[in-house]
């Protein structure tokens, strides 16, 4: 339930962002390794615009949601005021996110 929780927070943090991003579009979420968590909460649709993300019928809006280098691997960021949530990016159509050791991939919906 952690998951949902952080999850949320991330959901519900937001503003504007001037520009894209390149990640626009419709992913489903889902704990990735972990098949009895993944039966438990299933998956999401998500959507992540240029300066919004939806998830359950809400949607929220942010300061800023970037692309982000750090070392070799690739963030997209979403920040509101001081706060930052990042995910990690796999592929142009794969995310991922570290949640209480668990994995949360969202793949971008053709």
């Amino acid at each position: 339930m952690k998951l949902i929780k952080y999850f949320s927070i991330l959901a519900l943090v937001g503003l504007i962002a001037a520009c894209s991003h390149g990640y626009e579009g419709k992913y489903e979420g889902q704990i990735v390794g972990n098949e009895m968590m993944r039966a438990v909460l299933g998956s999401k649709i998500i959507t992540i615009g240029s300066d919004y993300f939806e998830a359950d019928g809400e949607r929220s809006t942010f300061d800023d949601i970037s692309v982000r280098k750090i070392g070799g691997d690739k963030y997209l960021v979403f920040k509101k005021d001081s706060d930052e949530v990042a995910l990690k990016i796999l592929d142009k159509n794969t995310l991922l996110q570290t949640i209480d050791n668990h994995d949360f991939e969202l793949v971008r919906v053709k």
